[in-house]
């Protein structure tokens, strides 16, 4: 085999095993965010404290993208997720381990990107105690859809029901917003 016909050989391998081996765009958007890595670490188990994770996935449809920026505040501390732009058909996603004393609260401020969509919405993601969130195996899972923010009941059988929870509110996107002030 000449040098050329080997060197495109291995193209083809590499961009076949690529294309066969990424993820689905559901998941090659997953993004983790860590509050506290050394909290989080699988090296510091916890039987008393879980460790959770919150989904927020965009199902606006149309190729529209959303922007999320979540805070969060446990015990004494603030922590700020940043901001993040998330592709339709992509979610976003952060772990982190519920304060022992105290309550662990992540709020999170959601607004379609563009004009087509003028509204925003900003409400509780995780409260720890708070009995409204639906929790599969330690993961609350959030749809962001053209009419509304759900909550998504995932059941151990593999199905899911969407239940409504919070109104677009119109206006702009503000993406200083910053929900635990």
């Amino acid at each position: 085999m000449n040098p050329s016909a080997a060197a495109a050989a291995l193209i083809i391998i590499a961009v076949s095993t690529i294309l066969i081996t990424s993820p689905s765009p559901a998941t090659a958007a997953t993004r983790t965010v860590t509050g506290q890595a050394d909290d989080v670490s699988p090296k510091t188990p916890s039987l008393w404290r879980p460790i959770k994770q919150v989904h927020i996935s965009n199902e606006l449809g149309y190729n529209d993208s959303i922007m999320v920026h979540c805070t969060g505040q446990r015990l004494l501390s603030k922590e700020d997720l940043g901001v993040h732009y998330v592709g339709d058909g992509w979610e976003y996603t952060w772990r982190f381990r519920p304060s022992f004393f105290g309550v662990t609260r992540y709020s999170c401020y959601v607004a379609p990107v563009g004009d087509g969509m003028p509204v925003h919405s900003d409400f509780d993601a995780y409260v720890s105690g708070d009995g409204s969130f639906v929790e599969y195996e330690n993961n609350v899972y959030w749809a962001v859809k053209r009419d509304s923010i759900y909550l998504r009941n995932v059941s151990a059988g593999g199905g899911s029901r969407d239940i409504w929870k919070h109104v677009w509110v119109p206006g702009k996107v503000n993406s200083n917003s910053n929900s635990m002030e």
